[in-house]
């Protein structure tokens, strides 16, 4: 899959707990720390599955883990090309069995190309897989329920939005989807309502990052560009929302690319600090307590995008 990988949101599965019970987690433990490898799935799947000439590749969103069901949601789209209206698709990794589903189409969009960051994100208690689309349809969230591998009833979002991108990122302390945009932040638990927990602390538009963190159960969000562009926010356990430092480049906004100038990774082990990857490849680790950014603590290998516009 090396020549599909563009602008693939990478995500680190902690291993622990997992003890090498699948072929990725094994994969992983065997790393040392520090250090980087190459994995190869089981099987590949077909990025253009409804033969439109283009790939899900072409404007890849974002790949999001789930730790209780051990799979990996990627969500990607055309970009520009083919005979029909573009689509974004949805490819489940099942870990447990090393190999990928074949894609599905996400429901809804209608515009020539539906690019969107970090606008999907997966509940790990329902199995629910939310999505949005950028640039039509950009109201609502889409439903993949895993359990049954079918879409199910669109969400309506919190009465704000546009086109380009939102930070959606399900909060596990909280159990909450978090929906955050220029107009503020607004929280969902499954099934339920919308409710605001700012109008005054913004989310960047175009482009905005966001990642959870459990070694301070906080969702991290900001960057983008326009209204609220160049801030970095965090949410904790009881939804208090203050701001965090944005270190050498995640807050600032990139108008060659269409997005912040790094990406954002969390971890789901309490004992991982959150990641920042620039464009340029270089990593920075964040410390919670001193609200501090690393210098550069590694370089990703050449070849590897971060998730960011090259």
């Amino acid at each position: 899959m090396t020549s599909q990988t563009k602008r693939f949101n990478i995500t680190v599965i902690d291993t622990t707990g997992g003890g090498g019970d699948t072929a990725l987690e094994t994969a992983f433990a065997a790393l040392s720390s520090g250090t980087w490898g190459t994995f190869t799935f089981g099987n590949s799947f077909n990025p253009d599955p409804t033969g439109v000439g283009d790939t899900m590749m072409s404007y890849t969103q974002r790949a999001v883990y789930d730790p209780v069901r051990k799979k990996i949601q990627f969500v990607g789209g055309t970009h520009g090309g083919g005979a029909s209206a573009n689509r974004h698709f949805l490819a489940t990794y099942d870990a447990a069995a090393n190999t990928w589903a074949t894609p599905v189409v996400v429901p809804g969009g209608s515009q020539t190309f539906e690019h969107t960051y970090y606008n999907a994100a997966v509940d790990s208690v329902t199995g629910y897989v939310y999505v949005r689309h950028a640039f039509s349809d950009f109201g609502n969230l889409h439903v993949f329920n895993e359990n049954t591998r079918a879409w199910i009833s669109n969400v309506a979002g919190p009465g704000f939005g546009t086109n380009y991108g939102i930070a959606l990122q399900y909060h596990a302390a909280r159990d909450r989807l978090m929906w955050g945009h220029y107009w503020g932040v607004s929280e969902r638990p499954s099934g339920g309502s919308w409710a605001s927990i700012t109008t005054a602390n913004r989310i960047g538009d175009q482009g905005p990052v966001c990642a959870y963190s459990a070694k301070d159960s906080c969702v991290y969000m900001g960057g983008g560009g326009g209204e609220g562009a160049g801030q970095l926010w965090k949410i904790n356990a009881s939804g208090v929302m203050t701001s965090v430092a944005t270190g050498p480049s995640l807050g600032v906004w990139d108008a060659g690319s269409g997005g912040s100038t790094s990406a954002l990774f969390g971890s789901g082990n309490p004992s991982n600090r959150l990641l920042s990857i620039a464009k340029d490849r270089t990593i920075r680790e964040y410390d919670e307590v001193g609200n501090s950014w690393s210098g550069t603590i590694d370089t990703a290998p050449a070849g590897l995008s971060p998730g960011v516009n090259p």
